[in-house]
Formats: C-alpha cells, sequence, structure tokens
C-alpha cells in the first residue's frame, strides 16, 4: 500500500495522542537527564577534590522536545479544506504510527542517563 486515506478527525486525535505521549516522555528524559547530571558532577567533582583527576569532563547531552514537529503537523491538518487526508507511506509512518526519524532518540538517551544513575 502506498497511500492510505485518513478521515481528518482521526488522524488530528491521532496526533494529539501522539503528541501527548511524546511530551510526557521528554519530560521524564529531563527529569533522567538532571539525575544523571547531578550525580556525573558529583562524582568528577570528587575524583577531582581527592586528586584522583584531574578530568572536568562531563559529556551528557540535553533530552530534545520535538512538540513543535506535532504542532506543525497539526496545524498543517487544521488548515486543510479535506474532511479526508491522503498520506503516503512515509507520512503515514510518521503520522499515524508516531515513527518519526528522531524516534528513538529519548530512549537512547535514557538509556544512556540511566548508565550515569
Amino acid at each position: 500500500m502506498k497511500t492510505v486515506n485518513v478521515k481528518k478527525e482521526d488522524l488530528l486525535n491521532a496526533l494529539k495522542v501522539n503528541k501527548e505521549n511524546h511530551e510526557k516522555e521528554y519530560l521524564e528524559a529531563k527529569k533522567e537527564f538532571r539525575a544523571a547530571g547531578t550525580k556525573a558532577l558529583k562524582v568528577v567533582l570528587e575524583k577531582f577534590e581527592a586528586g584522583v583527576s584531574n578530568k572536568l569532563h562531563v559529556h551528557l547531552p540535553k533530552p530534545i522536545s520535538h512538540v513543535k514537529d506535532y504542532d506543525d503537523a497539526i496545524k498543517m491538518i487544521e488548515f486543510s479544506c479535506d474532511n479526508i487526508i491522503e498520506l503516503d507511506q512515509p507520512d503515514a509512518k510518521k503520522l499515524l504510527l508516531d515513527d518519526w526519524g528522531w524516534r528513538g532518540e529519548l530512549d537512547e538517551m535514557k538509556t544512556m542517563y540511566a548508565t550515569h544513575l
């Protein structure tokens, strides 16, 4: 199947649910980032003060929110005059199945944060 026709209302509902889930995941990742960062800084400081290490580097990337991606898609669909929206396979994967190119980033970061805790 190369395209799928979706009711505008169903597509908007799916996007709004996916956005809400993303926001929750992002906020959780942000909490984990702060906890992991605090712990990593304490460890580095303890080693530095003990003279065990002169390294003062902590690499811990901050989670990224993609709420704007959802908001942009929602706005575009809301402005559409069509009640049925035709989606090609890549757009259907993103908008319906929540399978964006960046989708695995938060999971990877949360795993990285867990290794710092």
